[in-house]
């Protein structure tokens, strides 16, 4: 379907935690196979484009990354940099909360803000069989714009 002409994927964030991130946390891999698991920790920002089964042509990339079990990733570093929150954490309704990160990469003069955003959606609810994971979705913001 991503072939289609005019078809373009836009969840909005109530459908992208009450479709999506659901379905994934039910066990339901096959309903949401257009979204792949990724660890975000494992890779970095410019390498996620290229794992995705299907192209953006609006720049905006989503997966799924497992949390770990008290719910809170606190460790958001990878080889060349890390993931820092931005911002207050937003409620979306009362199913999921959405914190916006910004990767910074550590070089010879410290660390840089790059122009990698992330957000990051936390669901709110349990089920009595889940599993634990977070929806995100990445943008690489135009190199003039500071967000």
């Amino acid at each position: 379907m991503a072939g289609e002409v005019g078809y373009r994927f836009c969840p909005n964030d109530e459908e992208l935690v009450n479709h999506f991130l659901k379905l994934k946390m039910l066990g339901h891999d096959d309903q949401v196979s257009r979204i792949p698991e990724i660890d975000v920790l494992t890779v970095e920002p410019w390498d996620i484009p290229s794992m995705m089964p299907n192209n953006s042509n609006d720049g905006v990339w989503y997966f799924f990354c497992r949390r770990n079990h008290n719910g809170q990733r606190l460790n958001r570093t990878t080889n060349v940099g890390f993931w820092k929150t931005i911002g207050k954490t937003l409620k979306i309704k009362d199913i999921a909360t959405k914190q916006i990160l910004v990767f910074y990469q550590n070089g010879a003069n410290g660390r840089v803000r790059t122009n990698w955003i992330m957000h990051e959606y936390n669901p709110t609810f349990d089920f009595p069989v889940q599993s634990d994971y977070v929806l995100c979705k990445l943008r690489q913001m135009p190199e003039d714009n500071n967000l």
